[in-house]
């Protein structure tokens, strides 16, 4: 079984104002960036890439008051590769992304009531697991918050997920008991599930074809957590389907960002299939 590799960016290791910090696994076409943008508040967001053989876990999370959340959150996505336990079949793909989900909420709803004046920073998290099947490569994913997962395929860019104003944390673990707990879940058949996590959770599986490029992040690229301009998308598109490295991709669509001088921490993921 091949080793397996993965790398966790934290938004506190790069606070230079500004300034862009990306990295990428080269033989996998995976890249990411991280800006703190164009203001001196902290670095909030976190990124995580994890590989074993032809499986890929890419996550990318936004947080809210505090740095926890977003590490926690991304540090846990990174481990769902873990090269001792046996492939997972599709049912249990999903079962998987949707505990992890509810192991983040929990972890924070814990640390916010430990002690009295404890942290209650929460967080958004996209995380997407490519896997190869007999019959080709699926993307499966789960989304909640404010942050953004798109695809690009044929030159057109789509957007798989919608945007909410949840997160992760506590807030969201005290509204589990509320009428919203009941979730739609964007499956192929589009059934509703209901899990332990309160509204705002997505799923979703995409069948993969060649040159498709999955793309994650945080609002702050994007200069939006609603609408986006189709100004901004446009660029996004154009980068996207240039015959620049992955790496070269993100670091460019960083500095557009910076160049429209966006406050908010600016963190990305790309990977080609």
């Amino acid at each position: 079984m091949d080793n397996l590799i993965k790398e966790v960016i934290l938004g506190k290791d790069h606070q230079a104002q500004s300034e862009v910090y990306g990295g990428s696994f080269e033989s996998q076409y995976i890249a990411w960036g991280t800006s703190v943008g164009a203001t001196t508040k902290p670095n909030e967001d976190a990124l995580g890439v994890s590989v074993l053989g032809a499986e890929v876990v890419l996550a990318v999370a936004d947080g809210h008051w505090g740095r926890d959340a977003s590490e926690i959150a991304v540090s846990k996505a990174v481990e769902l590769l873990n090269p001792n336990a046996r492939p997972s079949k599709d049912s249990e793909t999903r079962a998987r992304l949707f505990a992890l989900f509810d192991q983040v909420n929990t972890e924070l709803y814990e640390l916010a009531t430990s002690s009295p004046g404890a942290s209650a920073s929460e967080t958004t998290l996209i995380v997407c697991h490519v896997k190869e099947t007999s019959e080709g490569k699926y993307l499966y994913w789960s989304s909640f918050g404010d942050s953004y997962l798109f695809l690009l395929r044929n030159g057109e860019l789509k957007q798989l997920n919608s945007l909410h104003q949840f997160w992760l944390g506590y807030l969201s673990k005290l509204s589990e008991s509320a009428s919203s707990r009941s979730i739609l879940m964007r499956f192929l058949s589009e059934e509703g599930r209901y899990v332990g996590v309160a509204s705002g959770l997505e799923t979703g599986i995409e069948k993969l074809e060649q040159d498709d490029l999955i793309f994650l992040c945080t609002d702050g690229l994007i200069g939006s957590d609603y609408e986006p301009e189709q100004a901004i998308l446009d660029e996004l598109r154009a980068i996207l389907i240039s015959d620049l490295p992955v790496k070269s991709k993100v670091e460019k669509m960083i500095v557009f960002a910076l160049s429209r001088g966006e406050q908010d921490n600016i963190s990305c993921v790309l990977a080609r299939i």
